[in-house]
Parts: structure tokens; C-alpha cells; sequence
């Protein structure tokens, strides 16, 4: 059977992200850790083996573990979701284009690179701004969330839901220095 993949990028150090994304996601992406994607549509499942697989983890190790930071949000007002947006996307965009070029031919069609961290779907435009506001508030105003992508993680969608098929580490390794303790 044919079923659709993801590829994402999981943000460790932004895990108490979580509970505010599985009060406000009302899909199947609420069971994802916080992360960004890198390759929202990915190969089929019928059309990944092992040779697909390898060049997958080729790709990824092509590229060293780095560090997102966060210091905004946005709104999609005609779709009332709410995101996070990274300072700067170069190392995603570099991995991205690294996996677009060892998936050429199967990718070509996929070239979207949503860089931002879904934080919630809401109802009306209202319920958006409200939630926007608290989750400031929460954080605490003009803080700055600090991650590490380390790995990229391959989804296979199973029933309403996904299911993780595997991880590939970036170049094998973590980043040296640690992040800062941002649940404190």
C-alpha cells in the first residue's frame, strides 16, 4: 500500500513546547515533537528501500547538527495557525537542498520549505490573537527559544495518524556546546 511520508527536523531543547501544540493542533501532527519540516511530502512509502533509505542518510550526513533560534511569531490569518518563525533558516535551507538534490527526480514537484515551527490551528482569527498573546505571555516577552536539529526523522502516515520509520543523525554527531536550559 501506498501511504504518505514525512521528513522532519525535530528541535531538541524546545520540548516543553509540546502541551501548548497538543492543546492547539487538531491534526495528526500534534504526536510530532515540536520540529520543522524539511520535506513536508516526501517519497511514498511503496517507493522507499533501502537505496532510497541510504542516499537519505548520504544526504544527512552531509550536513553538521546546528542550532535554531526563535524570537517571533506569525499568523496565517486565512488559515487561523499560529507558527514560530526561526531567525535564520540557512543550515535548514543548506539540508533541504541537500536531500533535493540526492531526490532529484522524486522531489522536483516538493520544492515547498515551510521553515517555521507550527505552534496551533485555532478557530477564528480572535482565538488566534488570544493564544498568541498567552503564549507570550507564558514565555515570557521578547525571550528567545534556542534548539539544536541533531537528526532528521522519517514519518509514515498510519490512519490518522503517523508513525516514526526511522532517524538519521546529521554527520553522526551533537553540537559541542551546549544549549542553554531553556524550561528554567
Amino acid at each position: 500500500m501506498q501511504t504518505p511520508t514525512t521528513l522532519i527536523a525535530p528541535i531538541d531543547g524546545l520540548e516543553f513546547l509540546q502541551e501548548y501544540r497538543n492543546k492547539w493542533l487538531q491534526r495528526p501532527s500534534a504526536i510530532l515533537p515540536p520540529h520543522m519540516s524539511v520535506c513536508p511530502e516526501f517519497v511514498s512509502s511503496r517507493s522507499l528501500g533501502q537505496g532510497e533509505l541510504d542516499r537519505l542518510s548520504a544526504a544527512t550526513e552531509m550536513v553538521e547538527p546546528f542550532r535554531v533560534y526563535f524570537d517571533r511569531t506569525k499568523q496565517h490569518l486565512e488559515a487561523n495557525i499560529l507558527y514560530l518563525m526561526p531567525e535564520a533558516v540557512d543550515e535548514l535551507a543548506k539540508l533541504s537542498e541537500a536531500l533535493h538534490k540526492a531526490f532529484l527526480t522524486e522531489l522536483r514537484l516538493h520544492s515547498h520549505r515551510p521553515f517555521h515551527l507550527t505552534l496551533g490551528m485555532f478557530g477564528s482569527s480572535a482565538e488566534l490573537a488570544a493564544a498568541e498573546a498567552q503564549f507570550w505571555e507564558n514565555l515570557g516577552s521578547g525571550k528567545r527559544l534556542c534548539g539544536q536539529v541533531t537528526k532528521l526523522e522519517l514519518y509514515e502516515r498510519a490512519g490518522e495518524s503517523w508513525k516514526r520509520r526511522c532517524a538519521f543523525d546529521l554527520l553522526g554527531r551533537k553540537p559541542t556546546a551546549e544549549a542553554p536550559d531553556l524550561a528554567a
